[in-house]
């Protein structure tokens, strides 16, 4: 703002004010040249006079006869600081699609595309949105970032996580794989399972056909079955569902000389499997001595047995079964007629 003041014989003049500008590389513009106080706006940076003058007009009327008073001020207009402001590289908006309620969102922050000022430290602050790693509900959720550094600059970037849930036209669900011990003295057993769990959007429903294996209620022998099914609809919808019926011998324990399989300790892996003239077995032992690795048939002979000493820990053992019978097989390993651990073995 500028503000001027002429005085005549004690009485103040502001009738007949300028103002005007003498020098400056610039342009002046005032909002008011002939008010004593008024602005000015500069169109370029550097060094200005500005000019203002009264005149006295109220005694004389000729033009010979009347005052001028006038005065000088410079005013220096400098460069406005541009602070340009942090460049950020926020993470795109992202649809995340789940068939639950949830989903569990994490980001990368924000990437600084900035050279750092003097100090070179950056501070990064989250202003909105849930943190990041959380488990979030379906919705919308904006996340915004604040990066700032010690020269008065700073940044900001938000971008947009959207949670759908998923609703499948088909989906099916297949039951468990099946795993049951022979009971004692038995060599078959009856087994029952629901069928596979459908859902379609198809009006007109689903075929369920089984393609591989026995129905449910049927009699398993010792073994893996393979059961399949195919599910179908009338809207083209088309999957296959697979699962596996197991049935194992008993383990004999040390008290009463039969135990179950779910207190197996040591695990038996065989490969190949199928077999033909041999495959190797590999376990760890709990104790150094006399091992014995036994083959059982289905209706619980022995037809194959190999007797070894061999150290504590893990161990591997080779067997040669020639010309063994095709089929299925229970395979054992023991020391002092304590069974330590099983598998299943299927010769070709």
């Amino acid at each position: 703002m500028l503000q001027g003041l002429g005085l005549n014989r004690l009485d103040t003049l502001n009738t007949y004010a300028n103002w005007e500008k003498i020098e400056g590389r610039g342009n002046v513009v005032f909002s008011n040249p002939n008010a004593s106080y008024t602005s000015a706006k500069f169109t370029l940076p550097g060094k200005y006079i500005l000019r203002y003058s009264v005149e006295d007009r109220t005694l004389l009327a000729t033009k010979g006869k009347y005052y001028t008073l006038m005065d000088e001020v410079i005013v220096v207009v400098e460069e406005d600081i541009i602070i340009e402001p942090i460049d950020l590289i926020c993470k795109k908006d992202t649809v995340i699609y789940t068939t639950s309620d949830f989903a569990l969102v994490d980001w990368k922050l924000p990437k600084i595309n900035s050279p750092a000022c003097s100090e070179g430290i950056f501070n990064i602050e989250q202003l909105e949105g849930p943190e990041n790693g959380s488990m979030l509900q379906v919705g919308e959720w904006r996340i915004t970032y604040r990066v700032y550094d010690d020269c008065q600059r700073e940044g900001r970037c938000s971008f947009v996580v959207k949670i759908v849930k998923e609703v499948k036209e088909f989906e099916v669900k297949c039951p468990e794989d099946i795993r049951l011990t022979l009971p004692v003295g038995q060599f078959s057993v009856r087994v029952n399972w629901d069928l596979p769990k459908v859902f379609s959007v198809c009006e007109t429903g689903f075929r369920i056909k089984r393609v591989k294996g026995l129905p449910s209620g049927s009699v398993f022998g010792l073994g893996i079955s393979e059961i399949v099914y195919e599910i179908t609809d009338e809207c083209g919808h088309r999957e296959i569902c697979t699962f596996y019926v197991v049935i194992t011998f008993p383990i004999p324990n040390q008290e009463d000389g039969f135990g179950s399989n779910q207190n197996l300790e040591y695990i038996v892996s065989v490969a190949p499997n199928p077999a033909q003239s041999y495959f190797s077995v590999e376990t760890v032992l709990p104790a150094t001595g006399k091992t014995t690795l036994s083959l059982i048939d289905q209706l619980g002979r022995v037809q194959y047995e190999q007797q070894e000493w061999l150290e504590a820990g893990a161990t591997r053992v080779a067997c040669s079964i020639g010309q063994l019978p095709k089929g299925w097989y229970l395979l054992q390993i023991s020391q002092h007629n304590i069974v330590l651990g099983s598998s299943v073995l299927l010769v070709e």
